[in-house]
């Protein structure tokens, strides 16, 4: 059944979300749980297990798939490679990352060549004026070469710099960069507040037509954003699924709080999403996708058939965590009430999904910072 969003999230399909040992079950098993129509059923899929990372960070996930299929997963300190769509791994390592930069995110053009923007790890009291580094890499990751630098002030926010959101590559190798912008916050309690009436954090984008050697901007993505993912629909258009959080603000209003239901002091923290038609020049119809209270890291996948899929974490429930998926079958303006659990998860579940060139979509997730990370083979049932 299509629903137009906002429709409440925290358990769809008409079943109640699965018990902590199911889904402890299905983890360690080759299905996955389908809940539609009242029925909880189980969807065979094929699942491996990614090569061990020795600084494995569950938040530290990087999946791309270059122009022959074959898909990189990069980790903390190793690069993972798929040659048969996810079914075995191999493995080298990586440059550790934490040289005085934030976790990079990468692409793959579409001569083979790695791209990635390098952020510079900076707080309160570091020098906020380093420039983003564009690196390339010819060996998969091995070894990176820089080819430029790029500013990343943005006026107002001057205390830290954050890599929160992959870069994304379209058909034609142009790049959008993205980079977390601050304003500095005052803390009373446990709770976090902006110093400010309006965005604390900006989501900056930065765009490059020329393979990375320069770089346009900065422009304003949205207030209040941090992780997330885009898709390539088949129209052509960009959907971006982009956690939204933030604290009251004085222009709220006053009942806020009580519409958006149960809460840890602040209304939002969510999954948003926004779109582009002019590749990404500019985005409009900003709209809520999650509605349950800490479903708010989702990452977007999108098939040829205009299906879109969201992956999603539900860390603070309703239901045990873990990973559970979102459908569209119209490139994303209405959701069908049906989801599927994916995996068990402590503490998050973070993931990123590629589509494979059969239309089987690879969803790679973290359980936690010590199992190795599952890579799941699996196709939406079409009724």
């Amino acid at each position: 059944m299509n629903k137009t969003l906002p429709f409440p999230t925290g358990t769809i399909g008409g079943v109640p979300n699965p018990s902590r040992d199911e889904l402890l079950a299905m983890h360690e098993a080759p299905y996955i749980l389908r809940a539609c129509s009242g029925k909880l059923t189980k969807l065979a899929v094929h699942k491996s297990r990614l090569p061990a990372d020795p600084k494995q960070n569950h938040q530290g996930i990087k999946v791309v798939m270059n122009q022959e299929g074959i898909v990189y997963a990069r980790l903390t300190s190793v690069m993972c490679k798929s040659a048969d769509g996810g079914r075995t791994w191999t493995s080298h390592p990586l440059p550790y990352e934490r040289e005085g930069f934030e976790h990079s995110w990468y692409q793959i053009l579409k001569d083979g060549t790695f791209i990635s923007v390098w952020v510079p790890m900076v707080s309160a009291e570091a020098d906020v004026t380093l420039p983003a580094q564009v690196r390339a890499s010819h060996d998969e990751g091995r070894t990176w070469q820089m080819i430029t630098e790029f500013s990343i002030e943005y006026p107002g926010y001057d205390h830290t710099r954050f890599a929160t959101f992959p870069l994304c590559r379209l058909p034609d190798d142009t790049l959008l960069s993205f980079v977390q912008v601050r304003k500095k916050f005052v803390f009373e309690g446990t709770e976090w507040q902006s110093a400010c009436t309006s965005g604390g954090t900006m989501l900056i984008m930065h765009r490059s037509t020329d393979r990375g050697k320069t770089w346009q901007g900065p422009t304003k993505f949205h207030e209040w954003a941090s992780e997330g993912g885009i898709t390539i629909l088949p129209s052509g258009r960009l959907l971006a699924a982009i956690r939204h959080q933030r604290p009251l603000i004085p222009t709220d209003p006053p009942d806020l709080l009580d519409q958006m239901g149960p809460n840890h002091g602040y209304p939002y923290k969510h999954i948003f999403l926004f779109e582009s038609d002019d590749s990404g020049r500019t985005w409009k119809n900003w709209r809520q996708l999650t509605t349950a209270f800490g479903q708010c890291y989702g990452y977007p996948v999108s098939l040829s058939d205009g299906t879109v899929v969201v992956v999603h974490t539900t860390p603070y429930g309703p239901g045990e965590r873990g990973s559970r998926a979102m459908f569209s079958h119209d490139e994303g303006q209405t959701w069908e009430d049906e989801t599927y659990y994916m995996t068990f998860s402590e503490p998050s579940g973070y993931n990123q999904s590629v589509a494979l060139h059969d239309g089987t979509i690879l969803t790679v997730a973290a359980r936690n910072d010590t199992e190795p990370m599952t890579a799941i083979r699996w196709k939406p049932v079409k009724e």
